[in-house]
């Protein structure tokens, strides 16, 4: 999505913008299709990821972006912090295609002993109580069920949407 964001600006930085994201695009589908190591995951931590991701958003223009992390989520295991990074990116996909929200932010904070990872827009909103054609939602729940962890969703039409990732103890 955000590849395809740059490539519609008339402005060449956004268009070479778009090649990168393409081009990083292209190499993480072909890591995972050849399930290769994934030596990269390790050396980045959930911040830094999410900085990242909220950096190239807000460089293309078209929503502001706020990062506010309580902790530095570093301990998480391989496979687990895949899958977290796997969820967050289709969130953050899912509020560019549908929410064309203002202002997207992410807040990793911890209530009550249980780490959570808050993912915000400001868009369009949704009925969440109307059955989707979709399975995108419902992967995504089962996506952090497998690593002990909980995906809630709640969106208000005109007002946005939250979502909140309860992370494994």
């Amino acid at each position: 999505s955000l590849a395809k964001l740059n490539f519609g600006s008339i402005k060449p930085e956004k268009q070479e913008e778009g090649k990168n994201i393409l081009s990083q695009a292209i190499q993480e589908v072909r890591g995972l299709s050849k399930q290769l190591n994934l030596d990269w995951v390790e050396s980045i931590s959930i911040n830094e990821f999410v900085a990242q991701q909220l950096t190239k958003i807000q460089n293309t223009g078209f929503c502001e972006t706020t990062l506010e992390a309580e902790f530095d989520l570093v301990d998480l295991p391989k496979d687990q912090k895949l899958v977290l990074i796997r969820v967050i990116q289709e969130s953050l996909n899912n509020a560019i295609k549908h929410a064309s929200p203002d202002h997207l932010k992410i807040e990793m904070r911890s209530i009550d002993g249980k780490r959570q990872i808050l993912i915000k827009d400001d868009g369009k909103g949704f009925d969440s109580t109307q059955k989707s054609n979709g399975s995108g939602m419902y992967n995504l729940k089962k996506r952090m069920e497998t690593i002990g962890g909980g995906f809630d969703l709640t969106s208000v039409v005109g007002k946005g949407t939250e979502i909140n990732l309860t992370l494994p103890n």
